[in-house]
């Protein structure tokens, strides 16, 4: 139901109605009406459009957050703070999450315990709570780049994109497979 209330939330913030929003995405006045209420499923490719014609990235986080397969895209995080207050909130969780780091790191000898089978109760436990803390700067980086995007029209699909060419670039290949860094650049947007 958030997808369908973010989607109205695009199309007001466009200053639009919905016949007319529904133009531009391919659909008309009813349909848009129905998608809005939750009372028809709002296909991908319209989440796609309205996302590409509209940089509507809180369309795009919400859609992750409905996918039952989601374990990675933070919840977005509506929050009314200035860039800097964003900003400043992403930095002290960056600094903890660098200190959870160094902690397993160093307490639990994870150089010697590659797996789950080496660790304690104990160990994982505390492997457990330093992850979570590793995780924290996530929300607070969907929240920048949401800030980014929309306040400062920035535009995080391109960022995507040049954020894994430099990873090709510098050698990143995928996990058990021998294709080429030149070739998985294809899969940057």
């Amino acid at each position: 139901m958030c997808v369908a209330r973010e989607l109205r939330n695009v199309r007001e913030s466009l200053g639009m109605n919905q016949g007319e929003f529904g133009a531009l995405i391919g659909y008309g006045r009813t349909s848009i009406s129905d998608m809005e209420k939750g009372d028809k499923e709002i296909p991908d490719f319209v989440i796609s459009k309205a996302v590409s014609k509209f940089n509507a990235l809180g369309l795009a986080l919400e859609k992750c957050q409905e996918c039952s397969c989601n374990y990675f895209v933070p919840a977005k995080v509506d929050i009314d703070s200035s860039p800097v207050e964003v900003l400043d909130i992403l930095i002290e969780e960056f600094e903890e999450g660098i200190q959870a780091a160094k902690k397993a790191k160093k307490e639990l000898k994870l150089h010697n315990k590659r797996s789950r089978e080496f660790l304690s109760e104990a160990e994982f436990r505390k492997l457990t709570d330093c992850t979570e803390q590793i995780y924290d700067p996530m929300t607070g980086i969907v929240k920048w780049l949401e800030v980014f995007q929309e306040k400062y029209k920035g535009n995080v699909k391109e960022t995507k994109s040049k954020n894994i060419t430099k990873l090709y670039d510098n050698g990143a290949k995928r996990k058990n497979s021998p294709v080429a860094a030149d070739e998985l650049k294809q899969y940057a947007y």
